[in-house]
C-alpha cells in the first residue's frame, strides 16, 4: 500500500513513519517493499521484493506458514498455512525462495511489527484475498491488538461495482434525475463501465462542482460548489472529531451554494424536514450529539466554541480487548489472478501522487511539481524497466503506442529500474478534455485502456487486469523534467552511514563523502580545496564586524535530515504558494527554465528489479544555502545579492539588471531567472493566491530562496511589541511548516538551546560540497542511514 502517496492520510502517515524509521531517537525499524513496481513509497524502503503482480497473498501465506511452523497461533488457517511451499511461492512471485525465509525470521526477531496490504495500485482480481493473507500473517506475527487495530465499525461506502450497477439501472429509466456531486465520471472511469451511455440517457442530468469538466459539459443543469475554505464542515477518524468553518468568504463571481445547502434546501420545498435550515446549523447539531455521546458532562456553548476556536476535539478509541480470526463467509481463491489481453506487458494503473485519480490535474501547482518517482512535469510517461526498453530499442522520450483490447493511447517512454521486466506502468490524472486550461492536453489518460473488471467480493475497480502491447511510434519528444542526473558521480552530495557505523564517526568518517578523488588532484596541481574552519554561527567574518553588522544578531540555518526525507514535494509547492513563486509552462520546464526555489534531488545507489534485496535511493532537498562565504554575492556588478546582518544571502530584485553572473556562480545551482512576466498570465481570481507579505516579481531578475525572510521579519516586529526576545520556534519557514515528517529544522544557530544547534552537533551532520569550495553554507544536512554498508551499496 502506498501509504505516503494515495493510501488514507499520507500526512498522518509519513509522520508516523519517520517516528519509526527515522533515526531521531537511537533507533530505526526496517522497511520491506513487496510490489512490481517501485513507487515512492517503495523508494522509501530498506528492502525491496520485486515480485510479479498479484503473488502477494502466495509471499504472505509462505511468510506466515514459515512463523506458524514455529509454533504461532494460525487461528482457523492452520490447514492452509500447513500446505503452503515456501518455494512454489517464490517461483510464482520471481524471486529467491531464501529471501522469503529471512524475512520470515526478521519478522519473528522484531517482536510487533506491522504489515501492509495491497492498497490501490495493488488491486487486482484477487485483491481482497491477498489483504486477507496479509491480515492472516498479522495475526499469526502477533501483531493484532499490538500495531494492528480493528476498527469496531466502518462508515458507510460505496464500491465501484455499486457505481457499475447504478449506472445499469440510470440507463433502464429506474432514475429521473441523474445528480453527479463531486466527482467527474465520464472522465476517471473506464469506457466500457457505460456510465458515459447511462448518464446522458437521463432525462434531467444535474452536477455539482467547483469547476467545469467531463462530466459537467453533458449535464443539463450545473450546480457551482463552495470550495471547501469557503463551506462548513466536519470529519471523524483516529480519535479526533473536527470541523471545519470558512476560512474566507465566497467568491461572488461564482455565484456558488454548497451542496450540503442545496440538499436542506431542496429537501425543505419538497417538504422533508432535516433539522436545519442550512448546514452550518446541522454541523452544529451534529457536533452537539457527537459531545452528549462523547463528553455528556460538559457545557455544550463553552465546548463549542473552543471547538470552533483549536477546530478538533480528541477521544479515546475504543478497541475490542481480544480479536479472533474467523474464516469469510465468502470462499476465496489464493491464487495468482488472471490478466486479460493478448499483449506482452502487463499494464499497472497506479493513482497519480499529484493528481489522485485526476481530480487536481488543472492545478498548474502541481502540474509543474516534479512527480516525485519519475521527475516529469506537466505530461504523462509510460515506465518500463531498461531490458524491457533495451529489447524495443527505447530511450527515454522515445515516443510508444500502447494498446489494449479497450484502446490505445500514445506517450513517451521513461526508463525506471524500479519496475520488473515484462510490465509497463502509467499514471492516472493525464488526458483531460474538457477540465481546464492546465489540464486538458496534458498527458493520456489510463483508464482507456482498462476493462469494467470488478474484483468480488470487494466490488473495487481492478486497476492490474490488463495486458498490453507496446509499440515504437519512431518518433520523439523532449521531456519536461528536473530530474538532471540522478547518480551523484561520487560528489558526496548525498552521503549516507550505516547503521552498524553510528557511534564510531570519528573513528572512520570519510566513508561515503566522495571527495577522495579531489583530493588527489592537488598533486598534479589540479582542484586544490582552500582549507577553512568556518561555521554558519561564524559570520560575520573577522574584520567585517561594522555598520549594521555590529552587535548581536542571529545567524538563521537550517538542518535537513536526509534519513526522514521521503521526497514527496510537499515542500516544494508550499515554497512557491508562500513566495509568489510562478509556473512556467510546459515548453519553459523543457528548456530548463522553471522557477522554482526548492528542488528535491533523487539519486540512485542500489536499485535492482531482478531480485530481492536493499533499496537505496536517497532524496535531497536542494534551496539556497545561504553561504557565509557566497560565490554569488562578490560578482553582482549591482549588489543585488547582499549578505544581512543576521546572515541571510538576499536579493534585492528592484537593483537586479539580470547579468546572471550570481546564477552562473552559484555551484548549488539554485538561483533562477524570470525569462518573462510569468505573473501576467494568472486570471482572476487566481491572482488573490499572492502573497501580499511578498513582492511580485517582474521579468529579467534573479530570484531565490530567501529562508522566508518575510516571516523572519513578521517574527522580529511581533516579539519587540510583546517586548520579548525572539525563542526558538518563533520563526518556521514555509517548507518546514508543511512537512509532515519533521525533516526541516529552522532557527538560530547562535543559540545553543535551539533545535538547530542541536542538530548540527549531531554525527551524520555535513553541508554539500563545502569541504571541496569553501562556501561556508547555513544549510546543515544529516546524513541518510542504511541497513547495509554503505560502501558495497553502489554508486
Amino acid at each position: 500500500a502506498d501509504f505516503l502517496e494515495t493510501f488514507g492520510s499520507s500526512v498522518e502517515y509519513s509522520n508516523g513513519f519517520q517516528s519509526a524509521h527515522g533515526h531521531d531517537h537511537g533507533h530505526k525499524s526496517k522497511f520491506v517493499f513487496i510490489g512490481s513496481r517501485l513507487s515512492l513509497t517503495g523508494q522509501n524502503a530498506d528492502e525491496w521484493f520485486p515480485i510479479n503482480p498479484g503473488s502477494e497473498a502466495a509471499v504472505a501465506l509462505a511468510v506466515a506458514s514459515l512463523i506458524a511452523a514455529g509454533g504461532a497461533d494460525a487461528g482457523p488457517y492452520r490447514e492452509l498455512l500447513a500446505s503452503q511451499s515456501v518455494s512454489e511461492a517464490a517461483s510464482a512471485a520471481g524471486i529467491d525462495a531464501h529471501a522469503i525465509e529471512v524475512l520470515a525470521e526478521e519478522l519473528v526477531a522484531a517482536g510487533p511489527s506491522v504489515v501492509f496490504g495491497p492498497g490501490t495500485s495493488g488491486h487486482h482480481r484477487g485483491a481482497t484475498a491477498a489483504n486477507l493473507a496479509v491480515l492472516i500473517l498479522n495475526y499469526v506475527a502477533g501483531n493484532i491488538g499490538q500495531t494492528v487495530h480493528v476498527p469496531t465499525q466502518n462508515a458507510p461506502h460505496s464500491s465501484y461495482g455499486d457505481l457499475v450497477g447504478a449506472a445499469a439501472d440510470l440507463a433502464s429509466g429506474s432514475y429521473g434525475v441523474a445528480i453527479v456531486a463531486g466527482p467527474n465520471p465520464i472522465y476517471s472511469l473506464p469506457a466500457s463501465s457505460g456510465f458515459t451511455e447511462a448518464f446522458q440517457s437521463a432525462a434531467f442530468k444535474v452536477v455539482v462542482s467547483t469547476s467545469m469538466n467531463e462530466t459537467a459539459a453533458l449535464a443539463d443543469l450545473v450546480l457551482p460548489d463552495r470550495h471547501s475554505l469557503e463551506s462548513w464542515g466536519d470529519a471523524q477518524g483516529h480519535g479526533v472529531y473536527s470541523v471545519r468553518q470558512p476560512a474566507m468568504r465566497p467568491v461572488p463571481m461564482f455565484e456558488s451554494k454548497a451542496f450540503a445547502d442545496i440538499v436542506l434546501s431542496v429537501s425543505s420545498q419538497l417538504g422533508q424536514d432535516l433539522g436545519a435550515p442550512d448546514f452550518r446549523t446541522y454541523v452544529e447539531n451534529i457536533s452537539r450529539q457527537w459531545l452528549a455521546e462523547n463528553a455528556p458532562d460538559a457545557d455544550f456553548a463553552s465546548t463549542w466554541q473552543e471547538l470552533l476556536r483549536t477546530g478538533f476535539s480528541t477521544y479515546e478509541e475504543t478497541t475490542p480487548d481480544t480479536t479472533t480470526l474467523l474464516s469469510p463467509e465468502t470462499a476465496l481463491s489464493f491464487d495468482a489472478p488472471a490478466i486479460d489481453g493478448s499483449g506482452d506487458y502487463t499494464l499497472v494503473v497506479y493513482p497519480s501522487p499529484r493528481f489522485g485519480d485526476g481530480s487536481y490535474s488543472n492545478w498548474p501547482w502541481l502540474q509543474e511539481l516534479p512527480d516525485s518517482v519519475t521527475k516529469v512535469t506537466w505530461h504523462s510517461v509510460v515506465e518500463m524497466h531498461p531490458n524491457t526498453g533495451e529489447a524495443l530499442d527505447l530511450r527515454n522520450g522515445d515516443m510508444v503506442r500502447v494498446t489494449s483490447d479497450q484502446g490505445e493511447v500514445e506517450a513517451p517512454v521513461w526508463l525506471y529500474p524500479g519496475i520488473r521486466e515484462g510490465l509497463v506502468a502509467l499514471a492516472m490524472g493525464g488526458g483531460h478534455t474538457g477540465f481546464g486550461q492546465w489540464a486538458d492536453g496534458n498527458g493520456v489518460n489510463a483508464m482507456t485502456l482498462l476493462s469494467s473488471t470488478t474484483e468480488e467480493p470487494s466490488g473495487t475497480l481492478a486497476l492490474v487486469s490488463t495486458r498490453v502491447s507496446v509499440e515504437p511510434t519512431g518518433e520523439w519528444r523532449r521531456l519536461a523534467t528536473t530530474e538532471g542526473s540522478d547518480t551523484q558521480e561520487d560528489r558526496g552530495v548525498a552521503p549516507a552511514i550505516a547503521l552498524s557505523a553510528l557511534g564510531h564517526a570519528a573513528e572512520d568518517d570519510h566513508g561515503d563523502d566522495g571527495h577522495g578523488e579531489h583530493q588527489e588532484l592537488q598533486a598534479v596541481g589540479g582542484f586544490v580545496p582552500v582549507p577553512t574552519e568556518g561555521r554558519p554561527e561564524d559570520y560575520p567574518p573577522i574584520g567585517a564586524e561594522r555598520g549594521t553588522y555590529a552587535g548581536e544578531h542571529p545567524r538563521w540555518a537550517m538542518a535537513i535530515d536526509l534519513d526522514k526525507c521521503t521526497g514527496c514535494g510537499a515542500c516544494v509547492t508550499a515554497c512557491q504558494a508562500e513566495n509568489n513563486v510562478p509556473w512556467v509552462g510546459e515548453n519553459q520546464m523543457m528548456m530548463g527554465r522553471d522557477l522554482h526555489w526548492m528542488r528535491i534531488e533523487r539519486y540512485y545507489e542500489t536499485v535492482d528489479a531482478s531480485h530481492a534485496g536493499p533499496v537505496d535511493v536517497r532524496f535531497l532537498p536542494m534551496l539556497c544555502q545561504h553561504c557565509n562565504n557566497a560565490p554569488c554575492e562578490p560578482v553582482c556588478p549591482v549588489f543585488a545579492a547582499y549578505h544581512t546582518h543576521d546572515g541571510l544571502n538576499a536579493q534585492a530584485y528592484n537593483r537586479c539588471v539580470g547579468t546572471r553572473y550570481c546564477a552562473n556562480n552559484c555551484p548549488y545551482k539554485l538561483r533562477v531567472y524570470n525569462w518573462y512576466t510569468y505573473a501576467d498570465n494568472v486570471p482572476e481570481p487566481m491572482n488573490w493566491q499572492w502573497n501580499p507579505d511578498v513582492t511580485v516579481r517582474t521579468n529579467g531578475i534573479m530570484e531565490k530562496c530567501s529562508f522566508c525572510v518575510q516571516r523572519i521579519r513578521e517574527a522580529g516586529n511581533r516579539v519587540a511589541l510583546e517586548g520579548r526576545e525572539l525563542q526558538d520556534g518563533d520563526v518556521v519557514t514555509a517548507c518546514q511548516s508543511v512537512c509532515g515528517a519533521d525533516v526541516i529544522v529552522f532557527g538560530d544557530i547562535k543559540d545553543p538551546n535551539s533545535r538547530i544547534s542541536q542538530a548540527v552537533e549531531n554525527e551524520r551532520t555535513y553541508r554539500v560540497l563545502d569541504a571541496l569550495i569553501n562556501t561556508q553554507p547555513a544549510v546543515n544536512y544529516l546524513k541518510k542511514v542504511t541497513f547495509h554498508d554503505v560502501e558495497s551499496g553502489g554508486h
